[in-house]
C-alpha cells in the first residue's frame, strides 16, 4: 500500500533522541499508512541501531553533509507527499500536520518561515550574510534555512534528481529550481525550539553555504536545472 505520508528525518550522531523521534512521530501523526525513514549520515554513535523503528534507515559510511542525507531519503520516499525534518523534531507533529494539509489542499511545496530568530549573534549574523546573498540569487526574502518542508511525492523526486548542494546550501537550491520550474508554493509561520550551536560549527556552517550558494549559480548556467534533466 503505498503510504499517505513518508517522513525523512536525516541523522548525525543523534542516538540519543533518534528512537523517541521515530516513537512520537508514530504516535502522534494520524496518517495510515506512515512512512519513516531515517538517514545516519556517517554518525559516530549508535544512531542506525537506535533508529531501528523506522520502516527504512540508510547509513553513509562517512558523514556527506545534511543535503545528502536528506536527497537520500526523498529518493527513496514512496509516499505521497514527503516531508523532511529536523531529526530533534524542532517543528513537532502539529507543524508537520500543517505543512501536509497545505500540500493536501493543492501546494506542490509548502515550506516553514521562522519569524524569530533564536541562534547565538554569530549564527545570526551568519545568516544575515547568507540571507543577503540568497536575496540576490532568489530575487526575493525567504527564509530558506527553516528546517521543514513539505513537498508533493513526485515532484519531490524531480527536485531532489538534481539537487546537487551536499550540505546546508541544498535549502537554497531547492528554492532556486522551484523558481526556475514554476513550482506553486505555499509558506507557514512556525517557531523552532531553542537550540545552541558550536560557534565554531556555526562560522564554518555559514562560510560553507555561502560558498555553495555561488556554485548553485554556476550550475544553473550550465543548465543543471533544466526540467527535462529530471526524473
Amino acid at each position: 500500500m503505498t503510504p499517505s505520508v513518508t517522513i525523512v528525518l536525516p541523522a548525525y550522531n543523534a542516538a540519543g533522541i533518534v528512537g523517541d523521534s521515530v516513537a512520537r512521530l508514530r504516535a502522534e501523526l494520524p496518517y495510515d499508512p506512515l512512512e519513516i525513514i531515517v538517514v545516519d549520515d556517517g554518525s559516530k554513535d549508535q544512531t542506525a541501531k537506535e533508529a531501528s523503528q523506522a520502516d527504512l534507515v540508510i547509513e553513509f559510511k562517512r558523514n556527506k553533509g545534511k543535503g545528502a542525507a536528506v536527497r537520500a531519503g526523498i529518493l527513496a520516499a514512496n509516499g505521497e507527499v514527503v516531508v523532511f525534518t529536523d531529526v530533534d523534531l524542532s517543528y513537532g507533529p502539529e507543524v508537520i500536520q500543517e505543512v501536509v494539509a497545505a500540500v493536501r489542499r493543492g501546494a506542490k511545496v509548502c515550506v516553514g518561515q521562522r519569524k524569530i530568530d533564536t541562534g547565538t549573534a554569530i549564527r545570526k549574523a551568519g545568516s544575515r550574510l547568507i540571507k543577503w546573498y540568497t536575496r540576490r540569487l532568489l530575487s526575493e526574502d525567504y527564509d530558506t534555512q527553516c528546517g521543514i518542508k513539505a513537498f508533493e511525492g513526485s515532484l519531490a523526486k524531480q527536485i531532489f534528481s538534481v539537487v546537487g548542494m551536499n550540505r546546508f546550501a541544498f535549502d537554497i537550491e531547492i528554492f532556486f529550481i522551484m523558481k526556475s520550474w514554476g513550482v506553486r508554493f505555499e509558506t507557514i509561520d512556525v517557531v523552532a525550539e531553542k537550540r545552541e550551536a558550536s560557534t565554531v560549527r556555526a562560522m564554518r556552517d555559514g562560510f560553507t553555504t555561502l560558498r555553495d550558494s555561488m556554485r548553485i549559480a554556476r550550475r544553473s548556467r550550465k543548465g543543471t536545472y533544466r526540467k527535462d534533466e529530471a526524473l
